[in-house]
């Protein structure tokens, strides 16, 4: 009687087990199937990014480790497309930078040279005035040469004029 109930009971359970098989089976397929589609929408978010499109949002919904990775890749696309407006706003930045310092050299090289130009004229300004000094010393020089002769004359004349007025004093007595 023992050995009838358990092959009466392995009858019976045959199908319910055989259900229980077929239903992980379907379970296990259904599984896989989605897991594999979540799995390819992130390898294809990570192609979209890996080609330069740093624009497209990405998620999946749930609360799976799927979801999780899709929130990270989200993360990262936002991350380097933030890095890459800070580069390139850099890069702006330092290309106004350097036309302004063009701007200022070629500034620079004018005043520079402006500076010589006006340097050069006024060192000829100081040796053209020095050569008039110089001459203007010599006429001086001239001068005084010329009005020590007049006084000398001017004093041999007032001895001759001082002597003609005596005698005509002692002529008019």
């Amino acid at each position: 009687e023992g050995v009838g109930f358990v092959v009466a009971y392995y009858n019976n359970t045959l199908p319910v087990i055989g259900g229980f098989l077929v239903l992980n089976v379907i379970t296990a397929v259904w599984f896989g199937f989605r897991s594999a589609k979540r799995a390819e929408a992130i390898a294809r978010n990570l192609q979209t990014i890996a080609s330069g499109n740093l624009s497209k949002k990405f998620g999946l919904q749930g609360k799976d480790d799927y979801s999780w990775m899709a929130y990270e890749s989200d993360s990262a696309r936002r991350g380097v497309a933030t890095l890459i407006q800070g580069v390139t706003a850099t890069s702006q930045e330092l290309g106004r930078a350097a036309d302004e310092m063009s701007t200022i050299a070629l500034r620079t090289k004018d005043a520079i040279s402006s500076q010589g130009e006006h340097t050069g004229q006024i060192a000829n300004s100081i040796m053209q005035l020095a050569s008039q000094v110089k001459e203007v010393s010599a006429q001086a020089v001239r001068v005084a040469s010329s009005a020590k002769s007049a006084n000398a004359a001017s004093v041999g004349g007032s001895k001759v004029v001082g002597e003609t007025i005596r005698s005509l004093d002692t002529i008019s007595h």
